[in-house]
């Protein structure tokens, strides 16, 4: 049997989830919870074969962190996976965090204990949809960019990085964000970080500094609104 251990914050939801998998012959069912802190002391307590994680539970990246690190036995499966821009930027986090497999939000029970089974066999359960934000994110991140003559600040973040040479390309703030699957919001504290870092005031100036052997330029004229 598996030990299956499941998160997640709404009670209603958890406790017919609970019922649900209890009619599973090939689990066993050896705690719950709501939280993220609930996650992380269960798991080290009960050390589970699969831990089921609600990505709705407040800092649920932080808490696959910390079970990953403290309790590496343990699988970890998201599930309640909506279809929105905050949800793929969660999903891509979780994943890089090391979240085993997911489901999505319309999930069957019979979805839920093939995820789990497929885990423990060392597989890495994931719906077409999610899979396909997974890999758009991997190939925007691994995507050559052509040569870079200016020297980046260390100070810049590897995202800051894509942002930049996604700015160079002449993308709007909103083709970063479906190119990065991150929200535009995300991308216009990204665009303004890298501003600020560079020591430029718009985004030309930014790309001139990509062009420009030597680093960072000053900025000169007017700030430029964000394209997007």
């Amino acid at each position: 049997m598996i030990d299956v251990l499941l998160i997640a914050p709404v009670r209603v939801y958890r406790e017919a989830t609970l019922e649900a998998l209890r009619s599973q012959p090939t689990l066993l069912l050896v705690g719950s919870g709501g939280t993220a802190a609930e996650a992380v002391s269960a798991a080290n307590r009960l050390r589970p074969a699969v831990l089921l994680l609600d990505l709705a539970v407040p800092d649920s990246v932080a808490a696959v962190r910390a079970i990953r690190s403290g309790t590496p036995g343990t699988r970890l499966v998201a599930f309640g996976v909506e279809d929105t821009r905050p949800a793929r930027e969660v999903v891509i986090a979780a994943a890089q965090a090391g979240v085993a497999g997911f489901i999505d939000a319309g999930h069957s029970l019979q979805d839920v204990v093939a995820a789990i089974t497929g885990v423990v066999r060392g597989e890495a359960p994931c719906p077409p949809r999610i899979a396909a934000w997974l890999l758009r994110h991997v190939q925007c991140a691994g995507t050559p960019q052509g040569p870079v003559r200016g020297e980046l600040p260390a100070s810049l973040t590897v995202r800051e990085r894509e942002v930049l040479l996604l700015i160079a390309e002449g993308l709007s703030n909103q083709q970063i964000s479906e190119r990065l699957v991150i929200g535009r919001a995300t991308v216009k504290s990204h665009v303004h970080a890298v501003l600020r870092k560079l020591g430029v005031t718009h985004r030309e100036a930014a790309v001139r500094v990509l062009r420009t052997p030597g680093g960072a330029e000053g900025g000169a004229g007017g700030e430029v609104p964000p394209r997007g």
